[in-house]
């Protein structure tokens, strides 16, 4: 019997976001595996993001601080901004 030697393709982990890079729009969703709406709903809750030709583009500070101003919000007990 002929034994197999090949072992499952290997899942690619996300890199997630840096301090100091810019990503875009679909880079931002590949690596935080949401999707278009998610990232608008994001951006009515106070994500930053700049428009550049047909291109969406994110700071990875600007991110991190979204992030961060979230969480603060919800030790506080405001739950999630509307």
């Amino acid at each position: 019997m002929k034994q197999r030697t090949s072992t499952a393709p290997a899942i690619p982990i996300p890199e997630g976001v840096r301090r100091g890079e810019v990503i875009s729009l679909q880079t931002l969703m590949a690596r935080l595996g949401v999707g278009r709406r998610q990232v608008w709903q994001w951006e009515r809750q106070g994500l930053r993001g700049a428009t550049a030709g047909h291109k969406r583009f994110y700071c990875g500070d600007e991110v991190f601080r979204f992030f961060a101003d979230l969480t603060e919000q919800q030790t506080r007990g405001e739950g999630l901004p509307t």
